[in-house]
């Protein structure tokens, strides 16, 4: 049976059932017409329907009909090639909208379903428990999904404009633009979808899957977005408090290539202060700008290129356990680099500060402009550069290797600490605390390293300068023409070696067990101490030196005139072979003359005066005269003013080179000790060997003239 309201006929109230068919034609208008138990209308070009009940039923809105607050309850249907307004679509009935179809207004309740096909159109829904279904080439403009609405947007299908109430939800494989997640809600962008200038709020969150792409998104304050598993984030503006996560596989990919003109343009990811973006296991970020929060790199995590810039308080970024970070760049922010993690070429500037420790890496930083980097226990930093105000501390239980410390830059090595293979200059400067220990560095033109701690085969060239302060103890030292080493009171260098033009001020203690050389300029009022088998050969311009050389093993070979200054020589008793005073013919008295330095204590078996440039003569003879030892030697005199206790003879014996040798015997009863040979005794405990020090020491390479010392001590603190 078929009803027919054509134009100009207004039906009210029908009731159509099984079998039965009503067809609003033009200008036809039905009103509160109740679709039941199979019954059909259809609305053609021009007719129109208003307040129709579907239950069971089924309702066709063609091209150029409309229909207005049609409610569809249970197994109904409403098809939209025309327009329909303001539809309720309830549980377990359906509205799909064809080609050229619009329906604007509709409210899809629970378990109820809104569609649009190819070419159709859904305009202002509210889905309050119900799905909105977005077909290829079909569109939906703001959409306001309600707790427990879903929409999905399928591949080819679009929607602008939608608002993610509490408990809603949109799948995303197609394209969306301007969306807004609320607190509670969830828009969620699956593999080969497109989500544009999206907005997430306070509690709302946002996800990315398998090649799913947001091209730019807003976080607000307390909102997230997490991207993972191919995922690509394009542009992100994260406020205070809110996150942006990359999980395994997710990319953060900020530069835009177009490809029709080439061009590169940088986008940024701003992070406001406290802002977080969270990369995790698998998940990349490539060349973002950070700005104002911390960027966490996850465990397997990796990142390139990253910039970190500092909006008011700045905050860390992490790169935590097995992750790894390439060219971050942190200004006035904070970067850590934790346990098991790994960062390259981060620039730290303008106050900024990176922490590694834990067993966390970093290699090639850049730290300038009050910008420092931290190494705690654990830790450890390679080839690290330091510039303009640029400080990196060594903590106990890191190491620093290969760091570049140039103008303005500071390396701070402290207690258990330990550098290896810095290089300094240009003003550069390296200060090895007490307990610090630094290994093979390089103080080159205008570097300064200042040393309370231990040093090893430090090399100084020209305009370098190394000074050892209260405690500090240099081992293997090499000092270059026109390198400076001074060494102040309470600091300790042992196998020094001075080239010819090189400076050694020695306020302290010059310690040598083995050979070593002094061919520089020499001067200060410390100590010259040779120790065991070996020699020590003096053979600069020790003119102003005025302290003593003291010898307890092995020689000190004076080859020059002036060698010691108006220095003195102390001798102590070897335990085993001998001690040597060799004096060679630039700095030997002439015949009838008297030696320039004060000798004391020369009084045991075993010390020598080595004279190999006076002939030794037979019944050459070496006898006290009050407080000088007169060689006679050949009819020749040469005196030596002497100090402290001598010894009952001192028998004279060619040393085997043609030269005369004072070898003294037994001793007498101690005459009065001089103050300054008293001083050398009761320093002579320091020169002993500590073998807890030496286990301290780093090994260093020292050039082949010399022998570093075997054992050295510091104490702590400076002057």
């Amino acid at each position: 049976m078929i009803i027919t309201v054509s134009s100009g006929v207004t039906s009210s109230g029908l009731t159509v059932g099984s079998g039965v068919e009503v067809k609003v034609l033009g200008g036809g208008l039905a009103e509160d017409s109740m679709i039941v138990r199979s019954g059909v209308m259809s609305i053609s070009m021009s007719g129109s329907a208003t307040s129709t009940t579907v239950s069971g039923g089924k309702v066709d809105v063609f091209a150029g009909g409309d229909s207005t607050s049609t409610t569809l309850s249970g197994d109904s249907f409403v098809y939209v090639w025309g327009a329909t307004s303001g539809d309720a679509v309830r549980s377990g009935a359906n509205e799909t909208v064809s080609s050229g179809g619009i329906a604007g207004g509709a409210t899809v309740w629970s378990s109820g379903i809104l569609a649009v096909l190819t070419g159709g159109m859904i305009d202002s829904a509210t889905l309050s428990g119900g799905v909105e279904q977005v077909a290829s080439s079909g569109s939906a403009n703001a959409t306001m999904i309600a707790s427990g609405g879903k929409a999905d947007i399928y591949a080819g299908g679009s929607a602008t404009s939608t608002t993610v109430m509490d408990g809603g939800i949109e799948y995303v494989w197609g394209a969306t633009t301007s969306d807004t997640v609320s607190s509670g809600g969830n828009e969620s962008v699956e593999s080969g979808g497109v989500a544009s200038a999206i907005t997430v709020l306070s509690g709302g969150e946002a996800y990315a899957f398998s090649a799913g792409s947001i091209v730019s998104i807003t976080i607000g304050n307390g909102g997230s977005a997490i991207f993972e598993n191919g995922a690509v984030v394009t542009a992100a503006t994260v406020a205070s408090g809110a996150t942006l996560s990359g999980l395994s596989g997710g990319v953060a990919n900020v530069t835009q290539i177009d490809v029709s003109s080439g061009a590169v343009s940088d986008l940024k990811i701003n992070v406001a202060a406290h802002g977080i973006i969270d990369l995790k296991a698998g998940g990349t970020a490539t060349g973002d700008t950070v700005e104002g929060g911390p960027l966490v790199v996850g465990a397997g995590a990796r990142s390139f290129g990253v910039t970190v810039e500092a909006a008011v308080e700045g905050g860390p970024l992490d790169v935590e356990s097995g992750r790894t970070k390439d060219g971050t760049s942190a200004t006035a922010g904070q970067e850590d680099v934790e346990s098991g993690g790994a960062a390259s070429g981060t620039i730290v500037s303008s106050g900024g500060v990176e922490y590694i420790f834990g067993s966390g890496s970093a290699s090639g930083s850049i730290v300038s402009s009050a910008g420092q980097e931290i190494v705690r226990s654990g830790g450890v930093a390679d080839a690290t550069t330091l510039v303009n105000g640029g400080v990196a501390y060594i903590s106990s239980g890191s190491i620093a290797s290969g760091d570049m410390v140039g103008s303005g830059g500071s390396e701070v090595i402290l207690s258990g600490g330990v550098g290896n293979a810095a290089t300094l200059s240009a003003t550069g400067k390296q200060d090895v605390e007490a307990g610090g220990v630094a290994s093979g560095t390089t103080v080159s033109s205008g570097g300064v390293a200042n040393v309370y701690g231990l040093t090893s085969g430090v090399v100084v060239s020209s305009d370098g300068n190394e000074t050892l302060r209260s405690g500090g103890v240099a081992s293997a030292s090499t000092v270059l023409s026109g390198g400076e080493v001074y060494i102040l009171a309470s600091g300790t260098t042992s196998g020094l070696f001075l080239s010819s033009g090189g400076v050694v001020v020695d306020d302290g203690k010059v310690r040598n067990t083995g050979d070593g050389t002094l061919a520089g300029t020499l001067s200060g009022s410390g100590y010259l101490v040779e120790t065991t088998n070996g020699t020590l050969l003096v053979s600069g311009d020790g003119t102003s030196f005025s302290g003593q050389a003291a010898i307890t093993g092995g020689t000190i070979e004076l080859a020059t005139s002036g060698a010691i200054g108006s220095g003195s020589v102390v001798f102590g008793a070897p335990t085993t072979g001998s001690a040597v005073l060799q004096i060679d013919a630039a700095d030997a008295p002439a015949a009838g003359g008297t030696f320039a330095n004060t000798i004391s204590n020369f009084n045991a078996a075993g010390e020598d005066i080595d004279l190999s440039s006076i002939a030794f003569v037979s019944g050459a003879s070496a006898t006290v005269v009050g407080s000088t030892l007169v060689l006679t030697d050949g009819g020749n005199t040469y005196t030596f003013n002497i100090a402290g206790s001598t010894a009952g003879a001192y028998p004279v014996l060619s040393d085997g080179n043609g030269g005369a040798l004072i070898d003294p015997t037994a001793a007498n009863a101690p005459k009065a000790i001089d103050p300054k040979a008293l001083a050398f005794t009761h320093a002579a405990a320091a020169f002993a060997p500590s073998d807890a020090a030496n286990a301290a020491l780093v090994s260093g390479g020292s050039p082949t003239s010399q022998t570093a010392f075997a054992h050295a001590t510091a104490s702590a603190g400076h002057i």
